[in-house]
């Protein structure tokens, strides 16, 4: 994506063609298509987040895109910021000893006395 949008910044729609062969894409997006979402998301539905602004566009504009192209369109352009990144291995809490107790301290056993 980040590709793309370079590709679009320097050469505008036709750094968009599919360089493999040489030919546009056959499903691609029409500029007039995609300048109307820009549009719209800058100057109508600012503070609705992509999902909400993705329903509106199929409801009230008729434009029917994927919410997927759609969310990767605003990234792109900079219109929305992505997403948080995830850690590939999340910390567990429920299974952690001593998270109940306080900092990483287990309690002491039933039958001994405090120091």
């Amino acid at each position: 994506m980040r590709r793309w949008r370079e590709r679009y910044e320097e050469f505008g729609y036709d750094g968009l063609f599919d360089r493999r062969c040489g030919k546009p894409f056959p499903r691609r997006v029409p500029v007039a298509t995609l300048e109307k979402v820009f549009a719209l998301y800058r100057e109508k539905y600012f503070a609705l987040n992509v999902q909400h602004f993705h329903e509106k566009l199929k409801q009230d504009q008729g434009i029917e895109l994927s919410y997927t192209w759609v969310k990767l369109a605003l990234q792109g352009a900079g219109l929305v910021a992505r997403g948080r990144k995830r850690s590939a291995r999340p910390t567990c809490v429920h299974g952690a000893q001593g998270v109940m107790q306080g900092e990483g301290q287990k309690a002491p056993a039933a039958g001994a006395q405090a120091a």
